[in-house]
């Protein structure tokens, strides 16, 4: 009797996690139609953005993405390896916080800390700085941003938003953008965004 009773505890979990990674698949697939600007009832074919023809008419067009290093990146103006990197580098933790106009008291803190622990094999405090969190997402946010071919004004957009903090980068940066503790948010959630966008308008014109 109690081995039937495991195997039915057994069974009863299997299909709950079923359940939920399909839950969480289909809320993924739904995440990249949203940001795909996808349209109900056109097979993938048909989703290209309308584009002036040679004529002067409108007319369906596929845009040319680049692809480096096998992957391929959807942001306009990114062409090969080198202007992909140069799109994705934020610089120093310092030159971050500046272009971000985050209080300089963190900055300090952080250069304090680096300091005392320079030279030491165990740089797990870094773990705990929030600026230094804010430094490593931004990094892969702004690959994500080229990837996917989202441009400065579809920051402000809430359901991009949303994707950007449920990736892979979302831990880092919800520790140091949400009010979790005493110290509080580094930056704001909106005001982090906003300042993502003029970033990323910025590397765009000099691409």
């Amino acid at each position: 009797m109690k081995d039937i009773l495991n195997q039915t505890d057994f069974i009863t979990n299997t299909i709950y996690k079923k359940k939920q990674m399909e839950k969480n698949i289909l809320s993924e697939i739904d995440q990249m139609k949203y940001l795909f600007g996808y349209k109900a009832g056109k097979v993938i074919s048909e989703q290209a953005t309308p584009a002036p023809t040679a004529g002067g008419q409108t007319g369906e067009t596929k845009p040319e993405f680049a692809t480096i290093e096998g992957v391929v990146y959807k942001l306009p103006g990114i062409t090969d390896l080198a202007k992909l990197e140069n799109f994705r580098s934020v610089g120093k933790v310092a030159d971050l916080a500046n272009s971000m106009g985050i209080d300089p008291g963190w900055l300090n803190n952080y250069e304090r800390l680096k300091q005392q622990n320079k030279g030491k094999t165990d740089q797990s405090w870094i773990k705990g700085d929030k600026l230094h969190n804010i430094w490593t997402a931004t990094k892969g946010v702004l690959d994500i941003i080229a990837k996917l071919g989202i441009t400065p004004e579809r920051l402000k957009d809430r359901g991009i938003q949303e994707t950007m903090m449920r990736s892979n980068y979302g831990p880092y940066l919800k520790y140091a953008l949400e009010p979790g503790d005493e110290e509080g948010p580094v930056i704001t959630r909106d005001n982090y965004f906003n300042k993502l966008a003029d970033i990323v308008s910025y590397k765009m014109k000099s691409l």
